[in-house]
């Protein structure tokens, strides 16, 4: 794996709370279990289409590296997410785009380790995930920052999450350490 620093120290975890017809979310779950520290910020976001809720916790923070996480109801294996398309779907089912100017997809450029408990994917749905994802792609584009996404089955075991996570994050702080 090849990691970036870009001169800032900071790595941006965010998850999501609960939705729809969902009492929890696994990916906030996750996040409670995870230790923040000075460079490693947590953040839980509502599940809607709010621009501004991401960009301006984006602006604020200005993270070299940003890792959101989400709930997959159907996904059987954590779902390394690598393309964001500039689509959205509204309560009615429609699709629109997310940022009418912007390119039809986006890809992740933080590499994220492979294993058996993983697949990798490219495509991130047209909900609130795909939609933060499309977003940090474009911040990360501006800024020269690196942003990944995982969505997580819904009845994943928190504790071998916890660990790969713990082992993303341990290679990203060790990069951003050492430059």
């Amino acid at each position: 794996m090849t990691w970036i620093n870009n001169g800032r120290g900071s790595i941006l975890v965010y998850a999501f709370k609960p939705y729809g017809i969902y009492n929890k979310n696994v990916s906030e779950q996750v996040l409670s279990r995870i230790p923040g520290s000075k460079s490693v910020i947590k953040k839980v976001f509502e599940v809607r289409f709010d621009a501004g809720m991401f960009t301006k916790t984006l602006r604020e923070i200005n993270p070299a590296v940003v890792l959101g996480l989400g709930q997959h109801p159907r996904a059987r294996k954590l779902r390394i997410e690598r393309k964001a398309r500039n689509i959205k779907k509204n309560q009615d089912g429609l699709e629109t785009t997310i940022v009418p100017s912007g390119p039809a997809v986006r890809f992740a450029n933080l590499p994220l380790p492979v294993t058996g408990q993983t697949t990798v994917t490219y495509d991130a749905g047209s909900y609130v995930c795909n939609y933060s994802m499309y977003l940090t792609g474009q911040f990360c584009e501006k800024s020269g920052g690196r942003f990944g996404f995982i969505h997580i089955p819904k009845e994943y075991d928190l504790s071998v999450l916890k660990h790969y996570l713990s082992q993303v994050i341990d290679k990203v702080s060790v990069v951003q350490k050492t430059g």
